[in-house]
């Protein structure tokens, strides 16, 4: 009796094992799964591009579309589908937690047209004509395989490109240069660029091994990259930023390096080219978006791109890698909180050096998260404060696809000159300019030729500012 009594005891947990086991395996296998695919660039020249593609568990090529992430690799031989091994633990896991949102996250491998000419593969993500259009290969010919292929976000809101490395240069600058696709950018250990850093750190180095004494020469072993990686890094640089095309005696890197022979910084080069044209802050404080930004009234609404990046301290990998990359993210934080931009800039002191960590991962996956849901939320806090002459609604409805009604309220008569403005701070459309009688007044806003995306309203010589998203 006792051995039919224990038998029994025996099933039963055996039956609750196996039952626990299949759960604990069912719940295990809601991961998110990865294409190796593949698109035509007509950018570069026709090539096929590889790109990995990381689908979240329960994917679906109908209902609401999901979240885009793009992130760029680094140089010297990294690729797209060596960054999913980095990404997918930490997507599965944040996602099935619910820590963050479904998305799609997209790797893509771009190599330069010329690799004989810049063996570490240090395009920097721009356009160039030794590289190739590599920039553009991302912003449209990527884009556009993604949008024909699988269900992704149509705004820039839901839309984020990141990166590691020299794709941590890339992101910033494509996303600061087409912010019309992007709503926030991640920087993992960027590759970025700036006069003082650049002479404390890799210019230094660089001396160091040409020699004490000018004149420098900065000829390089190209069979050996690594025995020269300061001098062979922005050597790769300058074929993004700076090429010369004309000059016959420059076989091997046809460039106009900012450094002369007896080590001084050429300011036609450096300032004029690499600085004026491709520091990502000095895009910033260039472009439209700001200028537009800066105009909006005080209290404005926050800068609208979403900015993250990180640095390591220390350096278990070439010191002056890690070190140069810290100097230089110090400098893009002193200079956005110049230009009064929020940002968020994590500084790890883990001794890891020039490499993409777990926590590196995570957190720009949650800013980006985060960042997304800022933009989209309905809820958002109010831009700006009421003024006690007139109240301005939230229109109705919103989201919207095509027509929605904004209205306000008046305490006394006057004119009023409402204004649509897009996310650059352009204006797009005047809905009313005249007078108006005290009261309650609805206006419609048909907006059937503008595109997807979010737009605010204010009216001109008052404070508030109201935010809506145009759904197409």
């Amino acid at each position: 009796m006792k051995k039919v009594v224990l038998l029994r005891s025996f099933i039963r947990f055996t039956s609750i094992s196996v039952f626990l086991i299949l759960i604990s395996q069912q719940v295990l296998a809601q991961n998110g799964t990865v294409l190796n695919k593949s698109f035509t660039a007509s950018s570069l020249e026709g090539r096929k591009v590889s790109v990995a593609i990381y689908l979240p568990y329960g994917y679906s090529d109908s209902g609401e579309p999901y979240r885009l992430y793009l992130y760029l690799h680094g140089a010297a031989g990294m690729t797209g589908s060596g960054m999913t091994s980095s990404f997918k633990p930490v997507l599965d896991r944040l996602i099935q937690n619910t820590e963050i949102k479904p998305m799609v996250v997209a790797f893509p491998t771009l190599n330069t047209l010329s690799p004989s000419t810049n063996s570490l593969n240090l395009h920097m993500f721009i356009d160039s004509p030794i590289n190739g259009n590599v920039g553009t290969a991302i912003t449209q010919d990527l884009m556009d395989y993604l949008a024909a292929n699988y269900n992704i976000a149509t705004t820039r809101e839901e839309r984020a490109i990141g990166g590691f490395s020299m794709g941590g240069y890339g992101a910033p600058r494509i996303a600061i240069t087409n912010s019309d696709k992007f709503g926030a950018f991640v920087a993992d250990e960027p590759f970025m660029i700036a006069v003082e850093e650049f002479r404390q750190t890799y210019l230094l180095e660089m001396l160091k091994k040409y020699g004490l004494t000018p004149p420098y020469d900065f000829n390089v072993d190209t069979s050996n990259p690594w025995g020269h990686i300061e001098a062979y890094s922005w050597l790769g640089v300058a074929t993004a930023f700076s090429p010369n095309l004309i000059d016959p005696n420059i076989p091997t890197y046809q460039t106009d390096f900012p450094v002369d022979s007896t080590g001084n910084i050429i300011p036609e080069v450096f300032d004029e080219v690499w600085i004026a044209q491709n520091d990502p802050a000095t895009l910033i404080k260039n472009s439209d978006m700001y200028t537009d930004w800066l105009a909006l009234p005080q209290p404005r609404p926050k800068y609208p791109l979403g900015m993250y990046f990180s640095a390591h301290t220390g350096a278990s990998y070439v010191d002056i890698v890690s070190d140069g990359n810290k100097l230089f993210t110090d400098r893009f934080d002193s200079d956005l909180n110049g230009l009064g931009i929020e940002h968020t800039y994590n500084i790890h002191n883990d001794m890891s050096g020039h490499t993409l960590t777990a926590t590196d991962v995570e957190e720009g996956l949650k800013f980006v998260d985060q960042t997304m849901n800022a933009a989209t939320s309905v809820s958002d806090e109010r831009l700006a404060v009421s003024d006690p002459e007139f109240i301005l609604h939230q229109n109705y409805p919103n989201p919207f696809n095509a027509a929605t009604e904004i209205s306000f309220e008046m305490e006394k008569p006057g004119h009023v000159r409402l204004v649509v403005y897009d996310v650059k701070g352009r204006e797009v459309k005047v809905l009313a300019d005249r007078d108006f009688s005290e009261g309650f007044h609805e206006i419609v806003w048909n907006a059937i030729d503008q595109h997807s995306g979010t737009y605010f309203y204010r009216i001109e010589g008052y404070s508030d500012i109201k935010k809506t998203t145009l759904v197409k």
